[in-house]
């Protein structure tokens, strides 16, 4: 099978698999909005998630992967497989040492973080997320070596542990809120999280068994952990990334602060405004995924023409995917909330709360898929520092104008800073890696630009159009004339904007048919 087709086939198959977690994650999101509404259990369980939402930035997001994949690449280009997978699980070893003591501090100690992440939480909700932040705690742990393995793995092209792992934990969360969710309270959540970590251990350890069988490589081995041969270059990687991952996570903390401050369920209902906000990234997150151990190959044989290329075509995919699915979701955020979360505890207000604030994170989208590829890039390019500038901007510029914004804003004035200094870091990143390398020429790129701008305005003009033909047959917000509002919102704006990228002559839409025609996901890079 030629590299593009064993791209084209890896990609597909991580896509349909990694869309099925989301989905369920929204079925996670109705069944809360369903059983506990805009309430302050909720808020306790976003908060305390908090804590596992760093831990999967560190050990399966940007520090394993940005840091071992690179690795495991320059040792398997010099012939030394066995002594990469020593060097990868010494580092999850030395990780748990640096962990263990802020673990205990909190299992024994839980509401000095509990304050520090949501100080406006009731009192109720206070021990509630005290008693979840316990366990995940423990669970944190775990999280170092099923992320070190995964990046591992991610090494050798095999991306379906994460997704799976994250597939039963949300499969199990719905189950557990459907059946005894207002009777577990809190448990339920911990339960499912519990579940989710003992599986993910088992997948890791059938899915590494294999690929070191087929690489012959030894485990045992393995397990001689010996911090020395940890590579300082390593370090000097990681060290940045470990920085923008305290930077993200305190961009997160200051909005969630702030949020729980103003009033009771603010912060329940950014939450289900994120997860629809996640799935316009979806299918960008999933190719940068699958191009990141290209790029790392590319960058380790010093194959700066190949580097250059999948840089250049891989940015122009994620904004051709993620304007558009901006623009669509912006337009049929209101009716989509309705449709989704309108239901049992979910009160008008939080319905409205929500909408607005998703109305503001759609203009996240097409940022949040730029920086997965170029994270992905820079890490390639073994230079970590650039994307921790990025972030710093985002979380000085919260810091600084938080108190600001909600006084003038509100709640929405929080979350729009958010947005806007988002935009700010991801055009500073972007400049810097023209500048420092050279990926994307200015004439391509402008060509590139002017003409998705013209299909993205043609789209939200017929989007809107489309609204007040909604508005004039007085299709409700709920039940099925709420369906049928954003389907035929979203039809309308799907086609303009596939029509006028035809008759822009986007090369991008050829390869979308390559992907539903032929399955061949992947060509844009052969």
């Amino acid at each position: 099978m030629s590299n593009s087709n064993t791209v084209a086939s890896v990609s597909t198959k991580l896509f349909l698999l990694s869309l099925l977690s989301p989905l369920v994650g929204i079925l996670v999101e109705i069944s809360l909005a369903n059983t506990f509404g805009s309430s302050a259990l909720v808020d306790a369980y976003r908060i305390s998630f908090l804590l596992l939402m760093f831990g999967a930035q560190l050990f399966f997001g940007q520090l394993v992967t940005g840091v071992l994949v690179p690795l495991v690449a320059d040792y398997n280009a010099k012939g030394m497989e066995q002594e990469g997978w020593r060097v990868a699980f010494s580092i999850a070893g030395g990780m748990v040492l640096v962990t263990l003591p802020g673990v205990v501090f909190v299992v024994f100690k839980p509401e000095v973080l509990q304050q520090l992440l949501g100080p406006g939480l009731t009192a109720d909700a206070a021990l509630q997320a005290q008693l979840m932040l316990r366990f995940f705690a423990i669970v944190f742990l775990v999280y170092i070596w099923t992320g070190v393995i995964n990046g591992l793995l991610h090494s050798y092209q095999v991306f379906w542990v994460q997704p799976v792992a994250q597939l039963v934990a949300n499969a199990s969360l719905v189950c557990l809120i459907i059946v005894a969710g207002r009777r577990l309270q809190e448990w339920g959540f911990i339960i499912a999280v519990g579940f989710a970590s003992v599986l993910s251990i088992l997948f890791c350890a059938i899915a590494i068994r294999r690929v070191s069988l087929r690489h012959s490589v030894s485990l045992s081995s393995c397990f001689r952990i010996k911090l020395s041969i940890i590579p300082l270059d390593m370090l000097r990687l990681a060290v940045p990334i470990i920085g923008l991952i305290f930077a993200t996570m305190w961009s997160s903390l200051v909005v969630n602060r702030s949020l729980s401050e103003i009033s009771v369920g603010a912060v329940a209902d950014y939450g289900y405004a994120i997860k629809f906000e996640m799935l316009g990234s979806l299918l960008p997150l999933t190719l940068a995924t699958v191009l990141f151990p290209r790029l790392a190959s590319a960058a380790s044989s010093k194959d700066m023409e190949s580097m250059a290329h999948l840089a250049s075509r891989g940015l122009q995919w994620m904004l051709f995917i993620s304007v558009p699915a901006a623009v669509v979701i912006f337009f049929v955020r209101e009716p989509l909330v309705v449709v989704f979360y309108q239901h049992g505890e979910m009160s008008n207000d939080g319905i409205r709360r929500v909408s607005d604030f998703l109305g503001i994170l759609s203009f996240v989208i097409p940022v949040a898929a730029s920086n997965y590829l170029l994270f992905k890039v820079s890490y390639a390019m073994k230079n970590s520092v650039a994307p921790l500038i990025g972030q710093l901007i985002v979380a000085v510029g919260l810091s600084l104008l938080a108190s600001t914004a909600t006084q003038y804003g509100g709640e929405n004035g929080i979350v729009a800073v958010y947005a806007s200094l988002t935009w700010i870091a991801v055009i500073f990143l972007v400049i810097y890696l023209q500048s420092k390398y050279g990926f994307w020429g200015h004439r391509q790129s402008m060509k590139f630009l002017w003409r998705l701008v013209v299909s993205v305005v043609l789209t939200a003009f017929a989007m809107k159009i489309a609204n007040v033909f909604v508005l004039w047959l007085s299709l409700k917000d709920g039940g099925y004339e709420g369906v049928a509002s954003i389907c035929l919102v979203m039809f309308v704006g799907l086609c303009t904007f596939l029509f006028v990228a035809k008759l822009l002559k986007f090369q991008e839409l050829d390869e979308i048919k390559s992907l539903f025609l032929s399955v061949r996901l992947g060509r844009f890079i052969s």
